[in-house]
């Protein structure tokens, strides 16, 4: 299977070679572990999953129980509908493995929301004239 990104639905940003992404909607955000950023940017950038798999079961350690994380974090981003199916989608896998080699190979996507409050708030487009930036909390329920 290859996916994208559902961009409608969440936004994405790596940094340092730390995946971030955050509900559009919620305003929940989720963080990631090295392997698991290199996994997702795979995965979104349209890397076959099969593939991807084959790759990670290499790696000295992965075995068993690593497919089972792997799968529950490829299901964990389809039933948030953070990606989606492309068919069209063509990418070569590219892991660096030598980054991995003192690290634990767990796919860790953590959530967040803490924040969600602030991610949500607008106040650009909230501020009045005569009251000034008053958020809505209502939103979040």
């Amino acid at each position: 299977m290859k996916y994208r990104l559902n961009d409608e639905k969440v936004f994405s940003d790596v940094t340092d070679g730390i995946a971030i992404l955050i509900e559009i909607e919620t305003g929940v955000y989720y963080g990631m572990n090295l392997l698991t950023t290199n996994v997702y940017e795979n995965i979104v950038n349209g890397a076959d999953t099969e593939e991807l798999l084959a790759a990670l079961t290499a790696v000295k350690g992965f075995g068993e129980e690593g497919k089972i994380r792997y799968f529950a974090f490829l299901e964990s981003l389809i039933s948030h509908g953070f990606i989606i199916e492309d068919p069209a989608a063509s990418a070569a896998v590219q892991i660096n493995f030598d980054d991995y080699h003192n690290e634990k190979l767990d796919l860790i996507l953590a959530e967040y929301r803490d924040a969600a409050e602030l991610l949500l708030a607008d106040p650009i487009h909230q501020v009045k004239e005569n009251t000034g930036w008053k958020p809505d909390k209502g939103a979040l329920k």
